[in-house]
């Protein structure tokens, strides 16, 4: 590894809200995320992942337009405004993602307790909202690992945040009606795909990634 790309993928270790603010969970997220954006974007793109219908490729693309999302929210635009995929087109995607990381924690940690941020599906407290893209990350991170072989390391307490606002958020039995009244809300030409299939039973003693990845309907054992 030469000294400019241990820079590229260099991580902070702290941030400057506290451990229980699912702020820290979301910046943690991004932090776990970017060791297995570098080593997917070194694989080979068409790899078929946990997430339905998307390859790496593809999911490094959405990944990239997930995190110019989150920015977008605290700062107030419409969540619309930004694409479901946004590719690099040198497919440098852990350059790209550090750059990310970056503007996240500086939208969100300035914002009040009292914030509201409109998600495509409906306005989300900050916290709230904090905790349902950190799962997002993370489920996506997994994905992308688990896909190319990579190691995903993320500490359990990050990972609870993600169940219980997946939990809370999209309860796995109202998740398809939730599913309908939100496309009922949507503008007809956003680019909406259900983020969550079916939960996956596992054993109550299954670590927390396990747990989020199964509440989020994935198997812990793909592709068995």
């Amino acid at each position: 590894m030469t000294e400019t790309d241990m820079t590229e993928t260099d991580t902070p270790t702290s941030y400057d809200v506290p451990v229980s603010d699912p702020r820290h969970a979301l910046f943690t997220a991004f932090d776990a995320a970017l060791p297995v954006l570098a080593a997917a974007e070194q694989a080979d793109q068409s790899l078929p992942t946990p997430c339905d219908d998307f390859t790496v490729g593809d999911l490094l693309a959405h990944l990239n337009s997930v995190a110019r999302r989150i920015t977008g929210m605290a700062q107030g635009r419409p969540a619309s405004e930004v694409p479901d995929s946004t590719v690099e087109p040198d497919g440098r995607y852990a350059l790209a993602w550090t750059r990310h990381r970056d503007e996240v924690v500086a939208t969100w940690a300035g914002l009040p307790d009292d914030a509201e941020l409109v998600a495509p599906w409906r306005p989300l407290s900050r916290d709230d909202a904090a905790g349902i893209y950190a799962a997002e990350v993370l489920v996506h991170s997994w994905d992308l690992a688990v896909a190319v072989g990579a190691p995903f390391i993320v500490s359990d307490a990050v990972a609870e945040v993600g169940i219980a606002a997946v939990g809370t958020e999209l309860p796995p039995e109202a998740r398809a009606g939730i599913y309908a009244q939100i496309k009922e809300q949507l503008p007809p030409d956003f680019p909406w795909e259900d983020p969550y299939g079916a939960a996956v039973a596992v054993p109550a003693e299954a670590s927390a990634i396990d747990r989020l990845v199964a509440i989020s309907g994935r198997s812990p054992r793909w592709p068995a």
